[in-house]
């Protein structure tokens, strides 16, 4: 299932994601690579528009959007995953895409971080968890870093298809450690019961495995530290999903048809405090070709970031 677990506490990085991507294998998706194509054309523009959005991530060739992206320039993050649901669920009017894609073509990090305007309640989608993020550069007196300061980080759902949209700021304890999946993520602000989602096995597991992978690895220690760290987090996406769950007490969960469906990437990624839009990947494809690249200071780099998004 899609998977994802992160940490913005990190002494040395602001970000630091892995997360796995199933998806139709059937469909098709570019690979990762610096583009604009999320921002209005300038046809379409007003002369007072801002100036497109550079953004790296992968595009989904069927509808345009995608299921992971960040702005450089902007701070802003996009991770969304597909809310399980039993068949048939109603046909979306918009993909779930769509959504990651206005949130990292929006101007930032001066616009104020209104989740609720840009994704009002009555959007009607497939069921979908959305991760957003908005970084920031510190002022003076707190370092020049780059950081995500409590409040610039939300989840987003409908909480299954054509359901009412709603958004929170993530808790605290999210923000140190934090994991979404197919599961429901909105329900549980801070202080309320933990929804539905975080209790899932596998989720479950692999907090406590990317815990464990985090405090095994020192950071700071230029390419060959972030190189260490990626494989680490790498084997935390490969635990498999019936050790997952007997780990966390649960029952495996059931294979798929891989000529429909399957886990379409693994992504890890890191962003430096320094502002420079690094990151460790590795991508496998359903035939099990895989290419490892890093690049910084926000530039595209070769390889795949993963399957296309369900409409």
């Amino acid at each position: 299932m899609c998977v994802a677990f992160w940490t913005l506490d990190d002494p040395a990085y602001a970000l630091i994601l892995a997360a796995n991507r199933d998806e139709f294998l059937a469909r098709p998706a570019l690979p990762a690579a610096l583009h604009t194509a999320f921002s209005p054309s300038p046809s379409a523009s007003s002369s007072s528009s801002s100036p497109p959005i550079p953004v790296i991530s992968g595009i989904d060739v069927q509808a345009g959007g995608t299921w992971l992206g960040l702005a450089p320039s902007t701070g802003r993050l996009a991770l969304l995953t597909n809310i399980t649901e039993p068949p048939p669920a109603p046909p979306p009017p918009a993909s779930r895409g769509a959504l990651a894609a206005h949130w990292l073509a929006a101007p930032g990090p001066d616009a104020a971080l209104d989740v609720g305007k840009v994704y009002p309640p009555g959007g009607a989608y497939a069921g979908f968890n959305l991760l957003v993020v908005q970084a920031r550069r510190g002022e003076a007196g707190e370092g020049a870093g780059v950081h995500v300061p409590a409040g610039a980080a939300h989840l987003v759902s409908n909480g299954g298809a054509h359901g009412r949209v709603a958004s929170r700021a993530l808790r605290a304890d999210e923000h140190a450690l934090g994991a979404m999946s197919n599961g429901i993520h909105v329900a549980g602000g801070e202080g309320g019961p933990a929804p539905a989602g975080e209790c899932w096995p596998k989720v479950v597991a692999g907090r406590a495995l990317f815990r464990a992978a985090l405090a095994d690895v020192a950071r700071g220690d230029g390419e060959q530290g972030d190189m260490q760290l990626a494989e680490a987090l790498f084997g935390v996406l490969r635990a498999p999903p019936g050790a997952a769950a007997a780990a966390a007490g649960g029952a495996p969960e059931r294979g798929v048809r891989a000529a429909a469906a399957g886990r379409a990437r693994r992504v890890v990624r890191d962003a430096d405090g320094d502002g420079g839009a690094g990151k460790a990947r590795r991508a496998r494809r359903a035939g099990g070709a895989r290419c490892v690249g890093r690049g910084r200071g926000g530039g595209a780099e070769g390889g795949e970031q993963g399957g296309a998004e369900g409409a």
